[in-house]
């Protein structure tokens, strides 16, 4: 479907409204179908993205989900994220919500230096669950296995 970006964005953690600035945003999402002899047949989407940001909004966003999870390691998916983006022609902004939002912890971070860190980092993030642009669902995992499903 295309890849869409912002700078100096806001970045909304749900539940719980936890609002972060950050300092770019790309989200890009998957074809959702493709054609073979004439006939749209939908496609398995995938929906990924990175944002770049300061060390402590890690230690502010993350921290509680880390707990949750047990580790750092085990860290817990986040529920829900809005952001604000435009595709890359530098559009009109879209408001994306995403549920279930998978962030990958950068290499380089080090956990004890991370609460006031002004260093930025780049987080990347997968999305388990759907994706809504303005309100109305893009894409959405399909069963993997199983009748009905």
């Amino acid at each position: 479907m295309g890849n869409y970006q912002g700078f100096n964005a806001e970045l909304q953690v749900l539940p719980g409204g936890r609002l972060a600035n950050v300092k770019r945003v790309k989200l890009s999402l998957g074809d959702l179908w493709e054609a073979k002899n004439g006939v749209r047949i939908f496609k398995q989407g995938q929906a990924s993205g990175e944002f770049a940001a300061k060390g402590k909004l890690l230690h502010a966003l993350l921290l509680p989900l880390a707990i949750a999870g047990g580790s750092w390691q085990k860290i817990k998916p986040l529920p829900g994220m809005l952001l604000s983006v435009t595709d890359d022609d530098g559009g009109t902004p879209l408001f994306y919500g995403l549920e279930n939002v998978a962030v990958h912890i950068p290499k380089e971070v080090e956990f004890n230096r991370l609460e006031g860190n002004e260093d930025e980092f780049v987080f990347t993030f997968d999305v388990l669950g759907q994706v809504y642009a303005a309100g109305v669902p893009v894409y959405e995992h399909m069963a993997e296995s199983g009748i009905g499903a």
